[in-house]
């Protein structure tokens, strides 16, 4: 037993280390690109370049990096501890570590939003119709409980002489089981896009009201409102007790100097 415990330390490093810092959150990293690309994989007209190319190595990268930014900046409060106040150190050092994620974290889920209402909007303007060759529909990547219908496919633009391949998603977070949009696609062969004309490889999966909503600013960016706001209810009150305790260490501090 002893002996394991020697290896786990060697391995992970002592708590607190600069070691522990850095491997935990290649280990978190790994985890979580196999917790999704298996199941992925595994799905049908799943191939192994799609793990490289799907949601499960960015996600998972994205999660290391946060995960390494709070195991790193920890590790410098630790340090920084040791020869400043250890209280007022480790408390503003964890409002900066936590604010700096939760921009990073903003990002990584605004970029894409931003990206697709641009494209919608493009398309609503002066997207073209067609229907494209199915290829292959596979699943992008799975969650615990649900994954995300893509599907690659093969057209000639208007006016063009060789064909394009491209890949659109057709359902974010499906539940398993068929649904309209991936009958009508396995039932005809065929993928309705709509893409731009003056860069045909911009293209959306083309479905009723789909590509309008996305251009809507309330249809694309409705779950970053709401993470938004769930993010304020829960920080608020957390920067306002911390603000209490500095401005208290501030008016003891006075009120020490004053009596000496």
């Amino acid at each position: 037993m002893a002996q394991d415990g020697e290896n786990r330390r060697s391995i992970l490093g002592d708590k607190g280390s600069l070691q522990r810092a850095l491997v935990g959150p290649l280990i978190v990293g790994a985890m979580l690109f196999f917790r999704m690309g298996l199941p992925a994989l595994f799905d049908k007209g799943h191939r192994v370049d799609d793990l490289i190319h799907g949601d499960a190595l960015p996600f998972a990268a994205g999660s290391a990096f946060l995960y390494l930014i709070c195991t790193l900046g920890y590790w410098i409060i630790l340090r920084r501890a040791r020869t400043h106040d250890p209280v007022r150190t480790k408390r503003i050092g964890m409002a900066v570590i936590a604010a700096i994620v939760m921009l990073l974290a903003e990002a990584y889920f605004v970029i894409p939003d931003v990206i697709r209402y641009r494209l919608a909007s493009d398309l609503t303007v002066r997207g073209v119709p067609a229907e494209a060759e199915l290829i292959r529909d596979y699943a992008r990547g799975c969650g615990k409980a649900a994954c995300t219908d893509a599907v690659q496919y093969r057209f000639t633009p208007r006016g063009g002489t060789h064909p394009i391949e491209g890949s659109v998603d057709v359902l974010n977070g499906r539940a398993r089981g068929t649904h309209d949009r991936i009958d009508y696609v396995e039932a005809t062969g065929t993928v309705p896009i709509l893409y731009d004309p003056q860069a045909p490889r911009r293209a959306m999966f083309f479905w009723k009201d789909d590509v309008a909503s996305a251009a809507r600013v309330g249809g694309s960016f409705a779950g970053i409102i709401a993470l938004n706001v769930i993010a304020s209810i829960v920080l608020i009150p957390f920067a306002l007790i911390l603000w209490r305790d500095l401005a208290g260490q501030r008016r003891t501090k006075a009120e020490n100097a004053d009596r000496s």
